[in-house]
């Protein structure tokens, strides 16, 4: 059992220096987004629901943005969306599933085609909660909801860094590192 202890704790001090190495970057954006996948998973912190919000890149696979909330509405759709798009104005393709929330696309956007399918059919984003459950699980919760965005932030940038580096972990770290070396 001492070894299994030791790899879960060496585990641990891994994510401790990947989570403050990755508070260095943002999201990685591919050029020419045309069609993106929207969902919420929920978090419980001390019985309390918050919500974690993504958007999907459908080609590339990457998180394109994120947000954390305590509430499934409009506002934070909007807010999700700004976070994407900013002032852009480019057309693009969103596919969410019916949550009523979503509706805030066709009120504040017009140069968003919004596609909604069926509850469990938005693979492309769905995929990534139950990754980053994972990792939540891994870090065995929070200790303090205010550290929630950093967590969501770390997760979005390593799934990406890992997604454009063949899910090589080295390759990973040594972009981290030098992040920190260079600047």
């Amino acid at each position: 059992m001492p070894s299994e202890t030791h790899s879960i704790s060496k585990y641990l001090m891994s994510l401790f220096w990947i989570l403050k190495l990755s508070s260095f970057f943002s999201i990685l954006v591919p050029e020419n987004v045309f069609k993106v996948h929207g969902d919420e998973t929920v978090v419980l912190f001390k019985s309390k629901k918050y919500y974690v919000w993504f958007l999907v890149e459908h080609n590339s696979n990457l998180i394109v943005a994120w947000h954390v909330s305590k509430y499934r509405d409009m506002g934070q759709v909007k807010i999700l969306l700004e976070k994407f798009f900013g002032n852009n104005e480019r057309e693009i393709e969103l596919i969410t599933d019916g949550l009523g929330a979503y509706g805030a696309v066709k009120i504040l956007y017009k140069n968003i085609n919004h596609i909604v399918v069926r509850l469990g059919q938005n693979n492309q984003c769905e995929s990534k909660f139950s990754l980053f459950q994972d990792f939540v699980r891994a870090k065995r919760g929070f200790k303090n909801i205010e550290n929630l965005p950093m967590y969501v932030n770390s997760f979005c940038v390593v799934r990406n860094l890992l997604k454009l580096n063949d899910n090589d972990i080295a390759r990973v770290i040594c972009v981290l590192l030098s992040s920190i070396t260079t600047s």
